[in-house]
């Protein structure tokens, strides 16, 4: 069993790979699909890896609910995994509708004009 210390040590080394794996998949995103697409891809992907769930009854430590809803099902069915999936489904609803909201405020794209002096150039050309 784990010692207190060494639980918050995994935890923190846990969430810290989670940010990591999510700022390298927006960074190399990025350069592909558009700012609406990548924070849907980051922000699933952040709720997939980051959402913790009890493993099972009785226990007061967290896992990852991704991994105790895998084990869960390959062992006792949907029935068991069902405590693991329900906060994945929120969290995963949530990530969609941030996604959302930001692609509506923030990512707004607007029919791009091109500069002034491109214009110009054409004009004369």
């Amino acid at each position: 069993m784990l010692s207190e210390s060494s639980y918050l040590a995994a935890m923190y080394a846990y969430i810290g790979a989670g940010l990591a794996i999510m700022l390298c998949l927006g960074w190399w995103l990025s350069r592909h699909w558009s700012a609406g697409w990548v924070a849907l891809a980051v922000l699933l992907t952040g709720a997939l890896l980051l959402t913790p769930a009890y493993p099972r009854e009785g226990v007061e430590t967290f896992a990852p609910a991704l991994i105790v809803a895998v084990f869960q099902y390959v062992t006792e069915g949907i029935e068991g995994a069902g405590h693991a999936l329900k906060p994945l489904a929120f969290t995963s609803l949530v990530a969609v509708i941030l996604a959302l909201l930001m692609r509506l405020t923030l990512f707004r794209g607007g029919r791009r004009k091109s500069p002034p002096a491109q214009k110009n150039a054409r004009a004369s050309g």
